[in-house]
């Protein structure tokens, strides 16, 4: 006999914005040379929240083209001790070959599920993953424009000059003002795709990403409502339930 599994989720009302998001990170156009197994820069944020992506922006006209070059680079995130906390994917990969002047190469941290916390110092790290091979990814800037961290040069800090060209992405905590609590359920959480909502009232739903974007909304009746994500890549996103009166709810939603 098949079973159907409801799971109640226990929802803080809240009126705080979803969209909350904070990033750091440096872009400047500084051609200093510097060549690399491993290139690191350390990094504060200024809020406690999910680390979603980091993103890189080549823009130096000496970076090298790994494009057909069968040399491929991963990113990973230490802590200020040194320690391996996470590797991202990009574009689903655990590494790429995609990387030149004038690129763009967004690490996905989302399936990490990693809290970064406000003010704490960390690691990005780029690595060469194929034969050892140093490589010219960044360009760098010695006047150290980055108040809150360094560049590191395989694994060795390089005080007072930064890495360019790059962006930390966390999506701040989404509740802080809190009013009292409801029941709501979500099922199937995880889900390939299809989450039904049950609601006692009307609502408007509106769904969004990691980094807050509003990818979709619908209104929605007393009773059962499907939200439909099948059109979007695997992740966390976040449902954002407001009712009549204007009190809004949030439950997180994972895609497989």
């Amino acid at each position: 006999m098949n079973k159907t599994i409801t799971l109640f989720f226990l929802i803080l009302v809240s009126v705080n914005n979803i969209t909350a998001q904070c990033t750091t990170g440096y872009n400047g156009n500084n051609t200093i040379f510097t060549e690399a197994l491993r290139t690191g820069q350390t990094f504060q944020v200024t809020c406690t929240g999910l680390l979603s992506t980091i993103v890189f922006n080549p823009t130096n006209p000496n970076v090298d083209d790994l494009r057909g070059q069968n040399v491929f680079v991963g990113v990973r995130l230490r802590d200020n001790a040194g320690a391996i906390i996470a590797t991202a994917t990009i574009n689903g990969a655990s590494n790429t070959d995609q990387w030149f002047n004038g690129a763009t190469i967004t690490a996905d941290f989302t399936t990490a599920n990693l809290t970064l916390t406000a003010n704490t110092t960390y690691r990005w790290e780029v690595f060469e993953t194929t034969d050892n091979i140093p490589l010219f990814l960044f360009g760098r800037n010695n006047t150290n424009p980055y108040a809150l961290g360094n560049y590191f040069q395989d694994n060795t800090s390089i005080s007072g000059a930064d890495a360019e060209d790059w962006t930390v992405n966390v999506q701040a905590n989404l509740s802080s003002e809190l009013f009292e609590q409801e029941k709501i359920s979500v099922y199937p959480n995880p889900s390939n795709g299809i989450f039904n909502i049950e609601n006692e009232g009307s609502t408007t739903i509106e769904i969004f990403d990691i980094l807050g974007n509003q990818i979709t909304t619908q209104k929605a009746t007393v009773g059962t409502t499907m939200v439909d994500l099948n059109g979007f890549t695997a992740g966390i996103y976040f449902a954002k339930i407001t009712t009549e009166n204007n009190q809004t709810q949030t439950v997180k939603l994972i895609k497989q």
